[in-house]
């Protein structure tokens, strides 16, 4: 049992890498990743990180291509449609699920986001103002009260990063 618990948590770690570098733009859309390679830089066998290169194919983060090779997947207007249509219907459902229960310190803290956003957006930095808004977000699902929700929002945020880091950099090239 030791090995399996081992082989898993070198997924996880390969999953995660793999993840944040193409939340984070470091691994670009087009990007090749060589399991090989991946594998020796960081001290795992090529199984996890098979493993996680095909969780993270059928969560659309990467694609594969026969023959050609493992690449990180562009998110297309048709992506940013649906995620933006996702992010409205998740909002005003929790909204009208867990609004009620908004209390003083839930209020006092959704506000102090907004505040944060105000202050990003006057000084123009983007990434303070998407972590404000992702933060306020999850607070709105926490709201509601589900947690399969919340894991669901996570992820969407987590596209939602990736989506806003793509169009600044297309914006300041």
């Amino acid at each position: 049992m030791p090995d399996r618990d081992k082989t898993i948590s070198h997924r996880v770690k390969v999953y995660r890498y793999l993840r944040d570098g193409i939340i984070s733009h470091v691994l670009r859309p087009g990007d090749i990743i060589h399991e090989r390679r991946l594998a020796e830089a960081m001290g795992v066998s090529r199984t996890p990180v098979r493993e996680a290169i095909q969780s993270l194919r059928d969560e659309g983060w990467l694609d594969v291509v026969p023959r050609k090779g493992t690449f990180v997947r562009e998110l297309k207007r048709v992506d940013m449609e649906e995620l933006l249509q996702l992010r409205y219907i998740v909002a005003l459902s929790c909204i009208e699920l867990g609004g009620h229960r908004a209390g003083p310190a839930d209020i006092a803290y959704f506000e102090s986001l907004i505040a944060r956003q105000k202050d990003a957006s006057a000084i123009e930095d983007a990434v303070a103002f998407m972590t404000a808004d992702m933060a306020m977000h999850i607070g709105i699902v926490r709201l509601a009260g589900n947690r399969r929700l919340l894991a669901f929002t996570q992820d969407l945020c987590d596209n939602f990063q990736r989506l806003g880091i793509q169009a600044l950099i297309r914006t300041n090239r």
